[in-house]
């Protein structure tokens, strides 16, 4: 049985998560596509850790929206 996006989702944020300036992640279900949050200033290894969540967030697409990260008071 496949994956469902929530799973995936999960799936990806423990691996991923705090590396290469990602934030957070969340999901689209309009677009069936895991959300990933990454800061501004993109690198070399972000494009790498893009690669590899876009690889295993198959056969669910990635959208990245670089934001910074939520500042709490």
């Amino acid at each position: 049985m496949s994956e469902t996006l929530d799973t995936v989702k999960d799936r990806l944020r423990i691996s991923f998560l705090g590396k290469g300036g990602i934030h957070g992640m969340g999901i689209s279900r309009a677009k069936s596509a895991i959300r990933v949050y990454l800061a501004p200033n993109a690198g070399r290894e972000q494009q790498d850790l893009l690669d590899q969540i876009r690889e295993e967030a198959k056969p669910f697409a990635v959208i990245v929206v670089h934001e910074d990260r939520p500042v709490t008071q």
